[in-house]
C-alpha cells in the first residue's frame, strides 16, 4: 500500500497529490473554523456581558463552559487538516504519526484528579471559579480517552491519517445526519403523538386550558412538569417515549455512528480494522454528545459522573459494528452483519430504556398509573444498578471482543 507519507531521509520523489487528501483537509478546515468561531463568539460574549453588572462568575460560566467545548472540539479537527495537507502536499508529520494515546490506568487516575478538583472549583463563588473551563474539558474526554485506549491497546498504527478521520466523522458528520434523521422520526412522532390526544378528551380538555393559562402568564418548568406528570404515568405515553428512545433512537444512532468505517471501507484488510475504525468513530461521537449535553456549571459534579460512562456504550456498539462491517467487505457474511446490528440496538436500547424510565420515575409522584404496579415501581428504583452492572458488562466485553479480533485478524495492517 503507498505511504500518504514521505519520510525525511528518503530520496526525493515526485509527489503524487491526492485528491482524497485535499477534500478531507477542506472539511476539516471548515469544521475547525465553525466550532472554533462558535467558541469565540461565546468566550468574548461571556467575558464583555458582565462589563455593567457586579462581577457574577456563574454568569461568565454559563458561556465560557461551552465555549472552552466548542473550542477544544475545533482543535480536534487540526491533525485531520495537517494530515490532508500532508497528503496534498507531501509533506511529513512525525510527531502526529507516532502519537499514542496513555495507559488506561493513567487515564483514569487522571480522570479522577480532574473531578475532584473541578468538584472544589464549581462551589468557589471568586474568580478562580473561571479555571472550571480546564477541568471541565478534561474530565468529559478523559473518559472516552480511557475507553479509546481500551479498543487500541496493543494494535499498530501505521496509518494515524484515516484513524484522526474516522475519529473528526463520528464527532462532525455522524451527528449532524443522526440529528436530521432523528428530527425527521420525531416530527412523525408527534404526529402519532397529537392524534392519540386527539381521542382522549379529557386529555384534551386539560391542554386546552393550560394553552389558554400559557397565553396569560409564560409557562415556568415547574407548571409544565405538574401538568405532564399525570400524563407521564400512564402507559400510552410511558410506550411511546420508551419506543422512541430504546427502538428509534439506537436504530438510527447505530447505523450511522460508525460513518469512518463506510468512508474508509477501501482501506479496510482485516476484521480488527473495522473494529478499531468503528470504536474511533464511535469514540467521536460520544465526545461530542458528552460535550453539548454538560456544557453547564449547575450540579457539575453530578452531571460529569452522570456523562462518563455513557462512552463505553457509543464505543463498543460502533467498534462491533464496525468489525461486523469488516466481516461483510471481506467474507460476504451479511447475516452476521445485521444480527450484530440488531445486538448493537439492543444494548443501545436497553440502557437508554432503563435510564429514562427511571427519569420518568424521579419526575411523577410515584402513587398513579403505572406506578402503582409494585414490580415497576421495583424496576424503576432498580434502574440505576442494572445501568453500571451493564457498564461493567459492556466494558469487559470491549476487552474481549478486542483481543478476540486481534488474535483472528493477526498483525493489523491498517
Amino acid at each position: 500500500m503507498t505511504s500518504f507519507f514521505q519520510n525525511s531521509d528518503s530520496k526525493p520523489q515526485t509527489i503524487r497529490h491526492s485528491w482524497s487528501s485535499l477534500f478531507g483537509a477542506i472539511a476539516a478546515g471548515l469544521a475547525f473554523f465553525l466550532f472554533f468561531g462558535i467558541g469565540a463568539g461565546l468566550f468574548f460574549y461571556g467575558l464583555v456581558g458582565n462589563t455593567s453588572t457586579p462581577f457574577d462568575p456563574n454568569f461568565i460560566l454559563n458561556y465560557w463552559i461551552p465555549a472552552s467545548t466548542f473550542g477544544f472540539l475545533g482543535c480536534l479537527f487540526l491533525p485531520s487538516l495537517l494530515f490532508g495537507l500532508a497528503g496534498w502536499f507531501g509533506w511529513s508529520f512525525p510527531t502526529l504519526q507516532q502519537f499514542r494515546l496513555p495507559a488506561p490506568f493513567f487515564l483514569l487516575l487522571l480522570f479522577v484528579v480532574a473531578v475532584l478538583i473541578g468538584n472544589q472549583i464549581s462551589r468557589m463563588s471568586s474568580g478562580v471559579a473561571l479555571s472550571l473551563p480546564i477541568f471541565h474539558i478534561l474530565a468529559i474526554s478523559l473518559p472516552v480517552a480511557f475507553f479509546l485506549s481500551l479498543a487500541l491497546r496493543k494494535t499498530s498504527q501505521p496509518f494515524p491519517q484515516q484513524r484522526w478521520m474516522s475519529f473528526n466523522l463520528g464527532m462532525g458528520l455522524a451527528p449532524l445526519l443522526i440529528l436530521i434523521f432523528e428530527s425527521l422520526a420525531m416530527i412523525v412522532f408527534i404526529i402519532v403523538f397529537a392524534f392519540w390526544i386527539g381521542n382522549q378528551p379529557d386529555l384534551l380538555k386539560e391542554l386546552e386550558y393550560l394553552i389558554s393559562q400559557f397565553r396569560q402568564t409564560p409557562p415556568s418548568s415547574e407548571a409544565i412538569l405538574k401538568f405532564l406528570q399525570p400524563s407521564l404515568s400512564q402507559p400510552g405515553t410511558i410506550t411511546g417515549i420508551i419506543v422512541f428512545t430504546s427502538i428509534v433512537i439506537p436504530m438510527i444512532e447505530e447505523a450511522i455512528k460508525p460513518l469512518g468505517v463506510y468512508f474508509l471501507h477501501r482501506k479496510i484488510q482485516n476484521e480488527l480494522d473495522g473494529f478499531i475504525l468503528g470504536a474511533l468513530s464511535g469514540g467521536g461521537y460520544a465526545l461530542l454528545e458528552s460535550f453539548l449535553i454538560s456544557s453547564t456549571n449547575v450540579d457539575w459534579t453530578l452531571t460529569i459522573l452522570s456523562r462518563s460512562a455513557t462512552a463505553v456504550i457509543h464505543i463498543f456498539t460502533s467498534a462491533l459494528l464496525g468489525s461486523a462491517i469488516a466481516r461483510a467487505l471481506l467474507d460476504k457474511k451479511r447475516i452476521q452483519l445485521f444480527l450484530t446490528y440488531l445486538s448493537c440496538i439492543f444494548f443501545h436500547g436497553v440502557w437508554n430504556g432503563l435510564a429514562i424510565f427511571y427519569s420518568l420515575y424521579s419526575i411523577t409522584d410515584h402513587i398513579s398509573g403505572i406506578w402503582q404496579n409494585s414490580f415497576l415501581r421495583n424496576l424503576a428504583n432498580s434502574a440505576p444498578l442494572s445501568i453500571f452492572f451493564l457498564f461493567l458488562y459492556l466494558t469487559v466485553a470491549l476487552l474481549f471482543f478486542r483481543n478476540s479480533i486481534r488474535k483472528h485478524s493477526g498483525i493489523m495492517s491498517l
